[in-house]
């Protein structure tokens, strides 16, 4: 599991390319926080279709790291 914070100036990189290194290093679970909407972008490869799921609050919970979760309002 990788957690990044990004910065405006590597946006789109680590949206779009990163996740495809991760996805091809083996990382089963990617966590993208982004602070200009206040989001966080998951990305689950373990799963059949690549499961990509984008949150602005509640509570988040690994399936790659069992009982780690954390409320998005946190970050």
């Amino acid at each position: 599991m990788v957690i990044e914070v990004i910065s405006p100036a590597t946006r789109s990189y680590n949206l779009v390319e990163k996740a495809k290194v991760y996805r091809d290093a083996g990382v089963t679970e990617y966590w993208i926080f982004d602070p200009e909407p206040r989001e966080v972008t998951v990305h689950r490869v373990d799963r059949p279709e690549n499961e990509v799921l984008v949150r602005q609050g509640g509570r988040l919970e690994s399936t790659a790291v069992p009982g780690f979760c954390i409320e998005v309002a946190w970050l």
